[in-house]
């Protein structure tokens, strides 16, 4: 990876990153991004409620629409002491169309549900 490359990834987790803060309302605590591998975004942290991971979604999905570079995220969220991970797809971001990806970009979107505890 390129410098320019790493510059522009440290930009979108920032954007992202506040783009959660903003659409959760503050519902999610202790917000962390990493790239479990080049086609995902994982996006681990605390949640007060199951009203903020409804709200987590809402904006995870919205920002990959818009700007994401990843085809998928894995949001994974303790609520009330209770793990839940996420797997939300993006396939039809216009940023990804161009790319070699095998997924279909006319394919809807889909949430999996990896896991809860």
């Amino acid at each position: 990876m390129t410098f320019d490359h790493w510059g522009s990834v440290d930009e979108i987790f920032r954007d992202f990153h506040a783009a959660i803060c903003r659409g959760t309302h503050g519902l999610i605590q202790e917000l962390l991004l990493h790239l479990r591998n080049e086609d995902c975004l994982v996006v681990q942290g605390r949640a007060h409620n199951y009203y903020g991971v409804q709200l987590a979604i809402h904006t995870i999905r919205q920002f990959g629409e818009e700007n994401l570079w990843f085809p998928n995220t894995q949001l994974s969220l303790t609520v009330h002491d209770r793990r839940l991970d996420l797997l939300i797809s993006h396939p039809g971001n216009a940023l990804l169309a161009a790319s070699s990806s095998p997924c279909d970009v006319t394919c809807r979107p889909r949430l999996t549900v990896v896991a809860t505890a």
